[in-house]
C-alpha cells in the first residue's frame, strides 16, 4: 500500500471519518539560526523583542517592542532581513511607560535627548508596552489600529499609514487591572493583553492576563477575555482560562514548581480559533518581586463560540 503525506495544521481531527490506516507525526519547525531583528539604536537599549504585530502586506510590516517602553517600526521583503526606517516624528523623553513621549509641532524629528541638537531621527512610532497593532482593510480613515498597556491601563491608538498614530478619545480603553495578593506582600498588574480581528463574530477580541489564587494561595497568571465592536468601548475582562494540574505537571517534568500562562495570542483558524499560549514555568517567586522560569510557547484550539458567549480554550 501506497504511503502519502499530508500536511494537517489544524489541531483537531473531530473532522476525520476514521482513523484506520492513518499515522499522526508531530510536524518539525526549524528555528532560524541567527536573530533576524537586535538592537542597534539608542532608544532600542539592550532588547528588541516581539511584544507586537507583523502584517503582510507588499511588505512585512512589523511593530516591536524597544528598551520596554516604545513601539518601534521595521520592514521587510522576505521576513528575515527587515531595515528600520527613520520615519517617526516624535520626540523621546525619559523611559517612563505611557508618558513623557510627545509628538513634535510641525515637521519636528526624533531625540533621544531632548537636550541634544541634533535630533537623530527614530523608527519609533508611539509608546505603549507589549503593543498589537491591526490592519483593518474595511476601515479606510483608521486603518491601522494601535492596542498596548501603560500606566493608566490598556490604550488605542489609530493611524492611517502605520506610522503616524493619534491616541484614541477616552484613553484608557480599559482601567489599569490591579490584583493585591492575599499576603498583601505585593500588587500585581495585568499588563499582557494581544488583540486580534475576530473576523467570524465581527468583533474584537483581546486576551488580557488576569489572576486567580490556587488552593494552594499562590498568585497564578491566566488568560482573561474582552470584546468590542469598535476597538473603543470594551467589556470588562474576564477570567476564562485558570491554569492547573495539567500545567502544573508540565512545568515539574522539565525542573520547575509550577506554571502560569504568561499570555494568549489567538486567531481565527476555519470554523474555531487558534492560539499561541504562552506557558510560564516558574522556579521559585522572588521576595516582594516577580518570579523566575522560563517560557515556552504551545499551540492552543478553541471551537466556534456562539454568538454573545465566552469561548473556553483547550490546549
Amino acid at each position: 500500500m501506497a504511503r502519502i503525506a499530508v500536511k494537517i495544521i489544524f489541531p483537531n481531527s473531530n473532522l476525520i471519518a476514521s482513523t484506520e490506516a492513518i499515522e499522526f507525526r508531530q510536524g518539525v519547525v526549524v528555528k532560524n539560526p541567527a536573530p533576524v531583528l537586535t538592537p542597534e539604536l539608542p532608544w532600542e537599549g539592550v532588547l528588541t523583542y516581539v511584544y507586537g504585530s507583523v502584517v503582510k502586506k507588499k511588505l512585512y510590516r512589523m511593530w516591536y517592542q524597544a528598551n520596554g517602553i516604545y513601539v518601534a517600526y521595521a520592514r521587510s521583503r522576505d521576513g528575515v532581513s527587515w531595515d528600520k526606517p527613520l520615519l517617526s516624528r516624535y520626540k523621546i523623553d525619559q523611559p517612563h511607560v505611557g508618558a513623557r513621549v510627545t509628538l513634535t509641532d510641525g515637521g519636528g524629528s526624533l531625540c533621544a535627548n531632548a537636550k541634544n541638537s541634533a535630533r537623530p531621527r527614530s523608527n519609533v512610532v508611539f509608546n505603549l508596552h507589549m503593543p498589537s497593532v491591526l490592519h483593518d482593510r474595511d476601515d479606510l480613515e483608521r486603518p491601522y489600529k494601535l492596542f498596548g498597556y501603560s500606566d493608566k491601563g490598556y490604550c488605542a491608538a489609530f493611524s492611517k499609514d502605520g506610522i503616524h498614530f493619534t491616541p484614541a478619545a477616552g484613553n484608557p480603553m480599559i482601567p489599569l487591572l490591579r490584583f493585591s495578593a492575599p499576603s498583601g506582600r505585593k500588587t500585581w498588574f495585568s499588563d499582557v493583553a494581544p488583540v486580534f480581528r475576530d473576523t467570524r463574530a465581527v468583533k474584537y477580541v483581546s486576551h488580557v492576563k488576569t489572576y486567580e489564587v490556587d488552593g494552594a494561595g499562590r498568585v497564578r497568571r491566566c488568560v482573561g477575555y474582552a470584546e468590542s465592536t469598535d476597538f473603543t468601548r470594551w467589556s470588562a475582562p474576564k477570567t476564562i482560562w485558570v491554569p492547573g494540574d495539567d500545567e502544573d505537571r508540565i512545568a515539574r517534568g522539565k525542573g520547575f514548581n509550577w506554571a502560569d500562562f504568561y499570555g494568549l495570542c489567538g486567531f481565527n483558524y476555519g470554523d474555531g480559533y487558534l492560539g499561541m499560549l504562552w506557558l510560564f514555568y516558574i522556579g521559585y517567586e522572588i521576595e516582594r518581586g516577580t518570579h523566575e522560569g522560563q517560557i515556552e510557547v504551545f499551540l492552543a484550539g478553541s471551537p466556534m463560540a456562539k454568538v454573545g458567549q465566552d469561548f473556553p480554550i483547550h490546549r
